[in-house]
């Protein structure tokens, strides 16, 4: 007996599929993941979470190159009403890099190598023309454009394709690189791949030269707002990041002269000394989102979980306990509260809620974090997923989804707690 499947639009006709032949493919579909699911080397506390996530980051993988997608969707809104609908199935630099990082940090070395032999195709430049986000076959997004004829996602329109923000300049990704470079040659104990150890440090040297000549430019940021560009302090804490991570990586590969390493390493606390300094902001007790800026951003707290801020600096406790007043609804966190050239009030960030975790964690305050933790993983939906935004009001899903950099945070947390946890009871 066989299975006929009808066609689509184009009123084609799958082939035909025994239904012993279908058993057989869904068995081993099965068992794939279940064996690829067996190799998690996380048995913490969380780990059906853990789990769900890293499978959905598995699953935003384009296998055939190794892009990492941010998710699978596009037009779903962040505002309703509003026009704060983008199209996500794009490889973000940002985002997949710390993919990368979950990937090493769950046992995942093999999926973490097949991203950067994506990246090594796409950029070759080897860190000196580095894009922010890519197509899965490693050439430029398309160009922004609207779909007239569809009404968007109940009616809140427009329905975009391509992505914009493929032109801004935003400058932490070169320590968003650095940092998922890191962890993954730590992963390997530094004897990584030829293709990735042949030109190991003329790519270390392309990204913190980039990062370098960025240490004093404007830039959008993170948000990637449709604003003028300004001088973000997570943007600069990052080229902090970058010119940090590149110092140590090329202590333990050796084939970088001790000049050049001392010179990213005065430059780096150089960069540091400013944005706690220029970044502070004594009216508003804390560090804002950029030089002389009032307002508050939650990015800030990203920027303690890299040891850009000490978690223990006043001032960063200040930061926090004015984010808390102004930024936070019921565990949920919005990324700022301003105008950013676009329409509608978009909903809370559901990362910015971890980052705030971590930040509770990394401060000794583990059993607060543990608690707000848990309620966050309940706001999930049945089968445990997150978009990129959640409705304080209604607890509804914004966004694109399922949003890989939700995940992301989810198991790079899970693994906070528990680290933070084992530590302090040491």
């Amino acid at each position: 007996m066989a299975l006929v499947l009808s066609g689509g639009e184009d009123g084609r006709t799958v082939p035909p599929v025994r239904f012993e032949e279908a058993e057989e493919r869904l068995a081993a579909t099965r068992h794939y993941w279940e064996e690829w699911s067996a190799c998690c080397t996380y048995a913490g506390g969380y780990r059906e979470a853990v789990l769900r996530s890293v499978l959905l980051l598995k699953l935003l993988t384009y296998s055939p190159t190794g892009a990492i997608i941010a998710a699978p969707t596009l037009g779903l809104p962040e505002a309703v009403p509003g026009n704060r609908n983008y199209d996500y199935r794009y490889a973000w630099l940002r985002d997949a890099s710390f993919t990368v990082t979950s990937f090493v940090m769950l046992g995942y070395v093999r999926e973490a190598a097949e991203y950067l032999r994506f990246l090594r195709l796409a950029d070759p430049s080897h860190g000196k023309n580095l894009r922010l986000m890519y197509a899965i076959d490693g050439g430029p997004p398309a160009e922004e454009a609207y779909l007239e004829h569809l009404s968007g996602w109940r009616g809140v329109g427009p329905v975009r394709i391509g992505n914009g923000a493929a032109d801004q300049s935003q400058y932490d990704i070169y320590g968003e690189q650095l940092l998922a470079l890191e962890t993954f040659l730590e992963a390997v104990d530094y004897d990584p791949p030829q293709k990735t150890n042949d030109r190991l440090p003329e790519g270390l040297t392309n990204l913190a030269a980039s990062a370098m000549a960025a240490r004093d430019k404007e830039d959008h940021g993170i948000w990637e707002p449709r604003t003028p560009k300004r001088q973000m302090f997570h943007t600069k804490a990052l080229i902090w990041v970058a010119l940090n991570r590149a110092a140590r990586m090329a202590r333990r590969i050796g084939r970088i002269e001790e000049g050049q390493i001392r010179e990213w390493e005065r430059v780096a606390e150089e960069v540091r000394a400013e944005y706690h300094e220029r970044g502070w902001n004594p009216a508003r007790g804390a560090f804002t989102q950029s030089y002389g800026s009032d307002l508050l951003d939650a990015a800030v707290l990203r920027t303690v979980l890299f040891g850009a801020i000490e978690p223990h600096d006043p001032r960063l406790v200040s930061t926090y306990e004015a984010i808390t007043r102004e930024l936070v609804v019921d565990d949920l966190v919005y990324r700022y509260r301003a105008p950013d050239g676009m329409e509608g009030e978009e909903a809370t960030f559901a990362a910015c809620a971890f980052w705030r975790v971590g930040c509770l964690a990394l401060a000794g305050k583990t059993e607060p974090a543990r608690l707000i933790f848990e309620r966050l993983l309940e706001r999930g939906n049945d089968l445990g997923l997150f978009a990129e935004e959640i409705d304080a009001a209604t607890g509804e899903q914004r966004g694109n989804f399922p949003q890989g950099f939700t995940h992301m945070a989810i198991i790079n947390h899970a693994l906070r707690l528990e680290r933070e946890q084992r530590r302090r009871a040491a």
